[in-house]
């Protein structure tokens, strides 16, 4: 369980070994940002500074099997009902390999990254509480039970749309790998699937017919 609010995202593949092995890269999802080149840590080489050996590994993977989720900021009940929604878009859900609870997610568009960042950086507020945006009041607007919703993928974005806060001092920028987007444009989850660009914030703000 992670002590507190942290950006770093730490998730495993199955490439078929008796245990998962951990993507190297912990920044923000990029450690599947090409859809056949990942790093990950040997389970049971160590290189010559005495750490895990990174691994090269050039196969397409269906999953991604994500760790330290758990939080003492937010509860069960609201990583439960988040995954709820984004599984209605894709393959999502909790599960327990080798007695250890993992978040499964399957990948979509060819693996194409920021189709995925889109709906990885939803899961990332389960554990991140990201500056400018109205956290627990975007738990509680999803977890409403007196709302009808046609596409799961335009209600969290619509909800995400209405938590985020105006520019605050010290922090001028929003970022490419940031959902919280001053003037994000809800969207159907029939886009995400056909989105194909080369920027996250392209998908959030532009209007796509």
């Amino acid at each position: 369980m992670r002590e507190h609010s942290d950006y770093h995202c730490y998730y495993f593949i199955d490439i078929g070994k008796k245990d998962l092995v951990q993507i190297s890269n912990t920044a923000c999802w990029a450690g599947i940002r090409d859809p056949k080149d990942y790093y990950y840590y040997s389970n049971t080489k160590i290189d010559h500074w005495g750490s895990r050996e990174r691994v090269h590994y050039k196969e397409s993977i269906p999953y991604i099997y994500i760790d330290f989720f758990r939080t003492k900021h937010n509860s069960l009940i609201n990583t439960k009902v988040l995954l709820k929604f984004i599984n209605e878009i894709t393959e999502c859900k909790i599960v327990t390999i080798n007695k250890k609870s993992y978040i499964k997610y399957k990948l979509i568009n060819d693996n194409h990254y920021y189709s995925n960042l889109v709906l990885l950086n939803f899961i990332r507020m389960i554990w991140y509480k990201p500056p400018l945006f109205n956290h627990e009041q975007f738990f509680k607007d999803i977890r409403k039970k007196d709302i009808t919703i046609e596409d799961a993928l335009y209600f969290l974005m619509d909800m995400t749309k209405i938590n985020v806060l105006p520019p605050g001092r010290g922090y001028a920028n929003y970022l490419d790998h940031s959902l919280i987007t001053p003037g994000i444009i809800p969207k159907h989850s029939k886009l995400l699937f056909e989105y194909r660009g080369e920027r996250m914030d392209q998908f959030l703000i532009q209007k796509i017919e």
